[in-house]
């Protein structure tokens, strides 16, 4: 974008292609060129949709601008809750507990929604990255008598009903948390150094306003079920969604004979934004207890029912450690190490044993492949992979193991290979079409599917599918969204490819593969982002686990439950046990993806110009057809989308990679 208003201001004339307008409009806020910052806004605010408005909300500064950005959002929120951008969003999931007022209209909601925020900012100080902390779990708010919103944990039992389980769990959890702070907050203040990060020279408008001058405000709202609402809000200056559930009164005994009671737990609306209370019909109050170690890139695999994680890296160096999870218990267990430190590899379960398939020691690219054996508890050597290598793809199909693609020093490879164990020995296979590492590759219906990665340039959305009777691979359906590093599972035949990075920042969005279409579709979001994670089929449960969120590496894990659609950070209830789903192995996989987003597309060509500070459209063409949207496919608006996304980063982020 400098270089467009470089030529300007030597020209007098401003020429720019439609996927650089965001980009140009963000730099000239930042140089005070408000004749390019105006033109640009006049270009956007008349090229509004539901894919491209929440990208150029968070860089309009303008308040005109913004008072049509708001107006756009509110009139289309149904379709834009449907969309990529929507998805990628970060929720921050309020209970209210002590608001006996019937919430009704959009007056109502938004004074709600202002109260949430009031609390938010209070929460803020200059210690710790609270606002961050806050959207790592459910805040559970009490209504004061003076109409302010207090957290639970901090308002005294007597005022609180005694009755409410849920209230004291979570006070209890609170007093749990408080004992362990985030180590580099108490390292900071035991080192007396300013908790502000250093921060280098940005043309990101939002990290150029002041604290004092972020903004706070709730954009649109929108009533869920009866007692579950949604926002789109600016929480400092961060473009958010903000859920909040109502907590109805607790049932007593002088109103046991009323026809109906309140229930535990709220409906779920039909938002795929549906983390809107802890206590869910499958999840208990009770937190899943994290890894023994922070980890990433590293393997994990399902294992006598247990989550088997090894190896992997924290930051500081390659691991060899092992350990094992129970998912109805919440414990961990230490296992075996491997013999070898390494990360970035592949594991795989063959006929009752795990295999580790090369990957990094922190030097170099291995080889070597280890196989544990759960009746000796012991790690044995393999032979060897015929080619070295690392953040390569591996799965078992038909008794044998692949290993798929990966790179090796500087440049991503296509090369792959079977291990048969009735053999011993490995042997190559047809090579992918195209080079890549940190792809995630899975085997369902006799096939082998390599989806995302990175050819080490270029993050890419393009699948490979491979069949070994006809030692080939041909091109499958592309994701929606380019990842590398992400994770892959497959639960009741559907494909789910999970989190992951896009080259630029850790994804919270996952995606299902419907055979039937061929298509993917977008799933409900994680709750913390994670990129070079793991993702483990558990019975009917799909868990991810740890994996690096782009500001640290994570312990944590959460689980997709299919009949919800939604990713839960807690220990499921006990009385939710896979044997009482009714016909779960039967689910049909149309019944339990997504709906596909019913993005409105625009076709539009052209760029903006300017001559003399005003704006002309060369080539510009609106067309708007809801009932054929799935036909409509626009270049220029899915570049314009990409581009804006790029602007809440600046340069490519560390996923978390060895």
């Amino acid at each position: 974008g400098f270089q467009y208003l470089v030529d300007y201001m030597y020209t007098g004339r401003l020429h720019i292609p439609i996927d650089s307008v965001p980009s140009v409009y963000a730099t000239a806020i930042v140089l005070k060129m408000e004749s390019a910052v105006r033109a640009c806004a006049s270009f956007l605010s008349t090229n509004l949709t539901p894919v491209n408005c929440l990208g150029i909300r968070r860089i309009t500064r303008d308040k005109t601008f913004k008072v049509a950005v708001d107006d756009f959002i509110r009139a289309h929120l149904t379709e834009i809750m449907h969309s990529k951008s929507f998805f990628g969003l970060q929720d921050l999931q309020v209970e209210v507990v002590g608001l006996d007022e019937n919430i009704s209209g959009e007056t109502m909601e938004r004074r709600m929604f202002s109260l949430v925020l009031d609390w938010a900012k209070n929460s803020l100080n200059d210690l710790k990255p609270k606002l961050d902390r806050l959207v790592e779990k459910v805040n559970v708010l009490y209504l004061e008598s003076d109409n302010t919103l207090r957290d639970c944990a901090e308002v005294e039992n007597k005022v609180l009903s005694s009755d409410d389980d849920m209230v004291q769990d979570y006070k209890i959890l609170s007093r749990m948390r408080s004992k362990t702070p985030a180590k580099n907050v108490s390292q900071r203040a035991a080192n007396g150094s300013s908790a502000q990060p250093f921060q280098k020279f940005s043309l990101n408008p939002e990290e150029s306003v002041s604290m004092a001058e972020r903004e706070w405000s709730v954009v649109a709202t929108h009533k869920t079920n009866e007692n579950s609402y949604l926002a789109i809000a600016i929480l400092d200056g961060r473009l958010m969604v903000v859920t909040v559930h109502i907590r109805p009164p607790v049932s007593t005994e002088s109103d046991s004979n009323a026809t109906t009671s309140a229930p535990d737990t709220p409906p779920i609306p039909n938002t795929n934004r549906n983390r809107l209370s802890p206590v869910l019909r499958k999840a208990s109050i009770t937190p899943l207890m994290g890894m023994g170690t922070a980890r990433c890139a590293m393997g994990a695999v399902e294992l006598d029912g247990k989550l088997v994680v090894c190896g992997g890296y924290d930051r500081g160096e390659c691991l060899r450690t092992v350990e094992a999870f129970m998912i109805m218990e919440n414990t961990w267990e230490k296992m075996s190490p491997m013999n070898r430190a390494r990360a970035r590899f592949g594991a795989a379960v063959l006929n009752g044993c795990v295999y580790v398939c090369g990957g990094s020691d922190g030097w170099k690219e291995q080889s070597c492949v280890e196989k544990y054996d759960p009746t000796t508890k012991k790690w044995t050597y393999v032979p060897n992979m015929l080619k070295e290598r690392s953040s390569h793809g591996v799965a078992t199909l038909d008794g044998k193991l692949y290993c798929i693609g990966g790179c090796e020093g500087q440049r991503s490879i296509a090369t792959c290979e079977v291990y048969d164990p009735s053999t011993n020995k490995w042997s190559r296979i047809a090579s992918l079409i195209n080079a890549r590492s940190q792809t995630c590759v899975c085997a369902v219906n006799g096939l082998l599917f390599a989806i995302g990665g990175t050819d080490l340039w270029n993050t890419v959305n393009t699948v490979e599918v491979y069949d070994p009777k006809k030692d080939e691979w041909v091109v499958g359906s592309s994701l929606n969204i380019a990842r590398r590093g992400a994770g892959v599972g497959i639960v009741n035949g559907i494909v789910a490819v999970v989190g992951g990075s896009d080259g630029a920042q850790s994804l919270v969005s996952t995606e299902f593969y419907d055979f039937e279409s061929n298509v993917w579709t977008m799933g409900p979001p994680l709750n913390t982002a994670r990129a070079n994670m793991s993702v483990v089929t558990m019975g009917n449960r799909l868990c991810a686990v740890g994996g690096f969120s782009g500001k640290k590496f994570l312990t944590t894990l959460e689980w997709l439950d299919l009949d919800d659609m939604d990713w839960f950070g807690h220990a499921p209830r006990h009385d939710t046990e896979e044997g009482s789903r009714s016909d779960s192995d039967n689910t049909d996989a149309a019944s339990v993806c997504v709906n596909k987003a019913a993005d409105e597309e625009n076709c539009m060509g052209g760029d903006v110009s300017m001559y003399g500070g005003r704006v002309r459209d060369e080539l510009f063409l609106h067309h708007r057809d809801c009932e054929n949207h799935d036909k409509l496919k626009s270049k220029q608006d899915e570049s314009l989308a990409a581009s804006l996304n790029s602007l809440s980063t600046d340069g490519k982020a560390d996923d978390g990679a060895s």
